[in-house]
């Protein structure tokens, strides 16, 4: 028995990334009191790190900002307040003399608060108090604002009552649309934000802080409904408008500076994005501070390019940092926390640490839930998370209706070409090929390339894997020359696109050799193979999964070759670097165990192959019985892990070297496996056929058959549960 291990970046998962648009947007930053719910109570592991540990880009920071002095400080507060509400009734009062009082009271106090910032937080001939991050001198941002503030009363004072009338609406319309795009209404939100542009670009003018705000409101409207060139461009002109009027350390600067890389990161441009997010995470630690919610979006947005990038241990470093300070400043029922939770899940899950994942996923999942609805996109994110911890953790059933759920969520919600939508059509594409299922996972990957196409282009990272999927796919369907030409198209795009030495680019190097092996072309596969496993070794380590896939990959190689003592020797280093890595009850250390067992056999040397073959077997039943969820979960596990195939080619093994007694003993091991597998997972299907053809006879043995095989399944079930418990306490 021999089986191919092929390398496919299958998954798209759902990294949260909590897109802001202003600052202080409540309807991006809100609390559980504010939705009427619970609060939300987190029960996660703790995490202390030491500093020195910490990512370079996260070392302590050592800067003066120039502040007000502590007895002017809630003088400060107390002005601007009072500013803002004489500012409303400014607007809206009844008659204009009263608006004209309560305007010039307002201009008076602005004066006096810019005067109380020029002088303890300005810059002079001989005293600098703040400088850009390029050393030369600039406002502090709340001196810009009290500026500008002063210089909006004194327009606001120049206008009409009516057109102050239309200066109220337009708040009205920021309340609305931030309720709008929290309750994802994103066309009653659409309409919103044109009626706000309309009015500030009339009233207030183009080069308006209140304009540089809506261009970032607009952005993230474009980018939350798919529109990513309609979003960079709003964000790209308001980062454009921030720099000029505001200056590069401005926060409002800063925020347009993150979010434009969030197009950046959505359409694949890693390094552009990684840019901006290093400038906005620079930026933000020296003029907001550690804990502030701009500072804590920024490291999780460099965790996500890490992540991009395979850097899995750098990403969960950025990621607890975030989570840590996130629970500290803003609580746990705070949308940042809770990205913060979903995404340090994923990257765990991407490690392949399930068990360390599972409360960070679940705890996502159950508070989105409660929080936001259903439908809500975060919550079909952490929903499209918690299916595949489940799927990884062979809870396949679970999984589907998880992933299905996301995807009709995804549909309602953004509709058929949207990006997310192809996300969710891929996962659940790749769950249906695991399950054996391949017509329907080709239909939807097939559907996933097309809406990627739409959604985010032809060479975009995510089109590609899902087209690997759909190669991979017709691959396992025997379709062998559609799947090459697939499969060697993505994988020329993705060395053009991301680099020859990218792990995405090594794994597609993987699957076409593994095509080339299945065609016969050894000399192409293994020069294929053999290139992408010393890439792999030199990028991403000897002790990583992907590289071990691809040592079993070569080994077959080698062997189909005739080259058996290479082979053999790279099989042995795979099972030992694989114990070492994920265990001995691990699904790469079984694969290899079995292909080393079918080499030795091969060779006659059948003593050996007895002893591999024995130790895949008990790793075969371990993984079994340990997998999470019911008897349906453990039947599709046992297909996957071939365990009758495997107890019967033992079985032939152990019968050549005249041991008959102990092979009839594997057959039957493989043979209750098999027979109480069918039996929990449709027992009542050959019954009912036997029914309708009016077979009585064969229906009463059948009947009394299954019967015993309940009766087996039991006692089974019941050793099982108690070797599972035994395991569980040791």
């Amino acid at each position: 028995m021999h089986h191919d291990t092929t390398a496919i970046p299958a998954k798209r998962l759902a990294l949260l990334v909590w897109l802001v648009a202003v600052l202080a947007n409540p309807a991006l930053g809100f609390h559980a009191q504010d939705s009427g719910n619970d609060l939300v109570a987190l029960d996660l592991p703790e995490w202390n790190p030491d500093p020195e540990d910490l990512p370079q880009e996260l070392q302590p920071l050592e800067i003066e900002r120039p502040s007000l002095p502590a007895r002017l400080t809630d003088t400060a507060v107390k002005m601007e307040r009072r500013i803002v509400e004489l500012e409303a009734i400014g607007l809206s009062a009844d008659t204009r003399e009263a608006q004209h009082a309560a305007l010039d009271e307002a201009i008076g106090i602005a004066e006096q608060l810019l005067a109380i910032r020029e002088q303890h937080q300005g810059n002079e001939d001989d005293v600098i108090r703040w400088r850009n991050t390029e050393g030369r001198p600039q406002e502090w941002h709340e001196l810009i604002d009290a500026r500008l503030g002063l210089a909006q009363l004194h327009a606001i004072r120049a206008r009409t009552i009516e057109e102050r009338a239309e200066l109220v609406q337009l708040r009205e319309l920021k309340r609305d649309y931030d309720e709008y795009l929290a309750s994802a209404d994103y066309q009653a939100a659409k309409s919103a934000i044109e009626d706000r542009i309309e009015i500030a670009r009339r009233i207030l003018g183009e080069t308006s802080p209140e304009m540089m705000r809506m261009s970032q409101d607009l952005g993230t409207l474009r980018y939350t409904i798919g529109q990513l060139e309609e979003a960079r461009a709003a964000y790209a002109q308001a980062l454009e408008a921030c720099r000029t009027t505001l200056g590069a350390d401005h926060p409002l600067t800063l925020t347009a500076m993150m979010n434009l890389g969030s197009t950046q990161f959505a359409a694949g441009e890693y390094v552009k994005a990684k840019r901006n997010f290093l400038a906005a995470l620079r930026g933000n630690r020296r003029v907001m501070g550690d804990d502030d919610p701009e500072t804590l979006r920024a490291i999780r947005w460099l965790a996500a390019v890490l992540q991009s990038h395979g850097e899995y241990a750098e990403a969960e470093a950025y990621c607890r940092v975030s989570l840590h300070a996130s629970r500290q400043t803003l609580g746990d029922e705070h949308i940042g926390t809770l990205t913060s939770v979903s995404n340090l899940g994923l990257v765990l899950y991407e490690q392949g640490r399930l068990r360390e994942s599972l409360p960070y996923t679940s705890a996502a999942l159950e508070a989105t839930r409660r929080l936001l609805s259903e439908k809500h996109p975060y919550t079909l994110s952490s929903m499209t998370n918690m299916a595949a911890l489940l799927e990884a953790s062979g809870q396949a059933i679970e999984a589907e209706v998880l992933y299905r759920e996301s995807l009709d969520g995804r549909r309602e919600l953004l509709g058929d070409h949207h990006h997310e939508t192809a996300n969710a059509l891929n996962n659940l594409g790749d769950l249906l090929g695991e399950l054996g299922r391949l017509s329907e996972a080709e239909s939807y990957f097939r559907e996933a390339v097309d809406g990627y196409r739409i959604a985010v282009g032809e060479k975009h990272p995510d089109t590609l894997l899902a087209q690997n999927n759909l190669g991979m796919t017709l691959l396992a369907q025997g379709r062998l020359i559609e799947a090459e030409q697939i499969l060697r198209l993505v994988l020329n795009s993705l060395r053009d696109e991301m680099g020859e030495n990218h792990p995405r680019t090594l794994l597609a190097a993987s699957n076409l050799g593994v095509t080339l092996h299945k065609l016969g072309r050894m000399r192409e596969a293994g020069s294929l193979t053999g290139k992408a496993l010393e890439a792999k070794r030199q990028v991403l380590g000897s002790a990583h999964e992907s590289t071990i896939q691809s040592m079993i990959n070569m080994a077959s190689v080698h062997i189909a070759q005739g080259e058996d003592q290479l082979g053999e020797s790279q099989l042995l280093e795979a099972i030992q670097r694989s114990k070492s890595l994920v265990g001995e009850a691990h699904q790469l250390t079984l694969t290899a165990m079995s292909n080393l067992g079918s080499h030795l056999e091969m060779q006659g040397r059948l003593n050996e192959a007895n002893q591999w073959y024995s130790q895949a077997l008990d790793i075969a039943e371990q993984l079994r019985i340990e997998t999470l969820g019911g008897a349906r979960n453990r039947a599709q596990l046992s297909d996957e892990l071939h365990i009758r195939i495997l107890a019967s080619v033992y079985a032939a093994v152990l019968t050549r070297t005249a041991s008959h007694d102990a092979a009839i003993g594997v057959l039957e091991r493989g043979r209750a496996r098999a027979a109480s597998d069918l039996l929990c997972r449709d027992a009542g299907g050959a019954l009912d056929s036997l029914r309708a053809i009016g077979d009585a006879e064969r229906v009463t043995r059948y009947e009394s058959a299954m019967e015993s095989e309940r009766v087996a399944l039991a006692a089974l079930r019941e050793a099982e549960a108690r070797l599972a418990a035994v395991e569980r306490e040791n």
